[in-house]
């Protein structure tokens, strides 16, 4: 199935509700690292430029991802009208009083629902009758740049930061909604400053590595990515972008030092043995690349049969 930038963008954001609620019932590390890798694929997928967006083709388990995501949104039409309707009659009816909380929860809701500017007006009501509800502030800062008002997502963004909101946080965010807009110059500044703040952030290096990698900038971005794993080793968030900029510039050799970690933290996971097995046939290392597609093809990679009998004449 071929995807649109929307399609990407909608399972992100979707995504992002999906993992926060998971979370909330099990935030052991192996789930945290279980979402996080899947999360760093969408965002690497809507990173790329306009001819890799439309040439790249995802592996089947990265699509279920994004399908069952679109699900959750409920794109599928037999769907829509019902959906709709229950989110329109409950906007309709619920009261928000003068709780800044209850705004606050419809917003969520509203943001699930892909109604940014409902959750924008749920948001604006919790801050007005609590202006110094940071959360709301960030919150309003995301459906921002979903509609495109890029200066009112700083603006919120930099009253957060005022009432006590992570600084370095903030920075790096704004350096996100500057790059969502197009200006990446002015996000590549941000997202500096947000490691000055902080320079033991793993995220901060990761957020910079991808504005980096679409300004062309590859030695910096793979710089980025490694110093991020320097002080993370198991950020999953930025393993698996950093192996695909190795394979891109053919550092096969160090994509699969990259693909050796990721494999001994998720040992179960088929593509992972299938990328390694893409890299170690393009440095002629024949055997090991075979004993990892067939590895993959028990994992149910169905790629890797197809490279077995092209190859390996099986």
């Amino acid at each position: 199935m071929a995807y649109t930038r929307k399609d990407i963008k909608d399972a992100s954001i979707e995504y992002c509700i999906y993992k926060s609620e998971v979370l909330q019932s099990d935030p052991s590390p192996e789930v945290i690292q279980e979402l996080d890798i899947r999360q760093s694929i969408l965002e690497y997928f809507d990173s790329l430029s306009d001819r890799e967006f439309n040439d790249f083709q995802p592996a089947p388990w990265i699509s279920d991802i994004i399908d069952s995501m679109l699900k959750r949104l409920n794109i599928n039409q037999n769907k829509v009208e019902t959906f709709e309707m229950d989110y329109k009659d409950f906007r309709a009816f619920s009261s928000l009083g003068e709780d800044p909380k209850i705004a606050f929860n419809r917003g969520k809701l509203a943001e699930k629902h892909n109604d940014y500017v409902g959750a924008i007006d749920d948001y604006t009501y919790a801050i007005k009758y609590n202006p110094e509800f940071i959360d709301a502030y960030l919150r309003r800062a995301q459906c921002f740049i979903f509609v495109n008002k890029f200066d009112k997502a700083i603006e919120d963004l930099e009253t957060a930061s005022d009432l006590g909101a992570n600084k370095d946080l903030v920075k790096s965010s704004i350096g996100i909604v500057y790059r969502e807009s197009g200006n990446l110059q002015r996000a590549l500044e941000y997202q500096n400053e947000a490691v000055e703040l902080n320079p033991k952030n793993a995220e901060n290096y990761l957020n910079r590595a991808m504005t980096k990698v679409l300004m062309k900038k590859t030695e910096g971005a793979l710089f980025d990515f490694e110093t991020s794993l320097n002080i993370q080793p198991d950020f999953w968030k930025a393993m698996y972008p950093f192996f695909t900029l190795l394979m891109s510039q053919n550092d096969f050799n160090r994509a699969i030092t990259i693909a050796n970690q990721m494999i001994q933290l998720k040992p179960e996971n088929g593509v992972l043995y299938y990328n390694r097995g893409i890299a170690l046939l393009n440095i002629g290392e024949r055997e090991k690349s075979q004993n990892d597609f067939l590895k993959a093809e028990e994992l149910g990679i169905a790629e890797a049969s197809s490279i077995l009998k092209t190859n390996f004449l099986r």
